[in-house]
């Protein structure tokens, strides 16, 4: 990884030499070629905030409500845990501007936080697998947030949604590390294109969304 800096300048017919202009003003570029994005050598702003947008009829609405809740009605997802706030999610005004609170983090544990969450969904529905559904989770399993001292403050929201769903809602994170160049350690944000309070149609339950968990479960409670 290497960093580079670029500073405008500027030159008309009648000068005699290039003017550097706002003098003392510029930008850092970063170029990788980290395993991370398939040894394929990229450059960025390195000043520019990432952020990676989810939109309705994109064939993964379930995840889109999903990741809505957790944002804005924490304590209406499971695990259960009336006051957990979860990171990454922006404010939105009444001007439908989107403004992030604190951000996510691209991690480099992915297989070990999902095998957390595999646990948390057999624990709330049991042999959901065998119904074609999968664990969707927020923070993401690739987020240096889903740590595992995180998930012991229920931290966290996790639904079984469809495979395809699931698959569907990977492609725009996806995108967005690849384009962006997310190495580990770098923040990003989510954001919503639709929101979904009034007058647009409101999110479901938690329970209509995911499924009634198993009541026995110490994550139902």
């Amino acid at each position: 990884m290497v960093s580079a800096k670029i500073e405008p300048y500027s030159i008309y017919p009648n000068w005699f030499h290039w003017q550097k202009f706002n003098r003392g003003d510029f930008t850092v570029v970063r170029c990788d070629s980290a395993t991370s994005n398939n040894f394929i050598g990229g450059c960025v702003f390195n000043n520019v905030l990432s952020s990676v947008e989810f939109e309705l009829g994109k064939g993964y609405d379930k995840a889109y409500k999903h990741y809505w809740k957790a944002c804005f009605t924490p304590s209406d997802t499971y695990p259960h845990n009336p006051v957990k706030q979860l990171p990454g999610c922006p404010n939105i005004l009444p001007d439908h501007v989107q403004r992030p609170t604190y951000l996510l983090h691209r991690g480099d544990q992915q297989t070990n936080n999902n095998s957390r969450a595999a646990t948390r969904c057999n624990s709330l529905w049991p042999n959901y697998a065998a119904a074609g559904l999968e664990c969707d989770e927020y923070p993401f399993a690739s987020s240096k947030e889903r740590s595992a001292e995180i998930d012991q403050l229920r931290s966290f929201s996790v639904c079984t949604i469809p495979g395809t769903e699931n698959g569907a809602a990977g492609a725009p994170l996806n995108r967005m590390c690849s384009r962006d160049r997310l190495l580990v350690g770098d923040p990003y944000f989510i954001r919503f294109k639709t929101p979904l309070f009034a007058p647009n149609p409101l999110p479901p339950s938690r329970d209509a969304l995911c499924n009634p968990p198993n009541p026995s479960s110490e994550y139902a409670k």
